[in-house]
């Protein structure tokens, strides 16, 4: 069991998925007004619904187990990788 994460480490992970989650939930909630089919509209205006979902759980957790400490945007960075702030950049222009 020597991979456990610590709650600080899991406040932070769970803080940038958050941040993540949302953005792309943006970003499918504005591809679903686009769509002329409706039912695709419809299926991407659900799924970005529970995008919104999962980042609030997402949030919700981290500041559980933060206890009150703040995470800065700056750390996601550090926390999921380079990746992560060209995924934010890129649903951001998609929204």
């Amino acid at each position: 069991m020597d991979n456990l994460i610590s709650g600080k480490d899991l406040a932070k992970f769970l803080y940038c998925s958050s941040l993540l989650e949302e953005k792309i939930a943006k970003a499918y909630e504005h591809v679903a007004k686009l769509a002329d089919d409706k039912l695709v509209g419809g299926l991407l205006g659900f799924i970005a619904r529970d995008s919104f979902k999962h980042a609030e759980c997402f949030r919700a957790v981290g500041e559980w187990l933060s206890g009150g400490f703040e995470v800065c945007f700056s750390e996601c960075e550090e926390v999921w990788g380079e990746s992560w702030k060209t995924l934010v950049m890129d649903a951001e222009k998609k929204s």
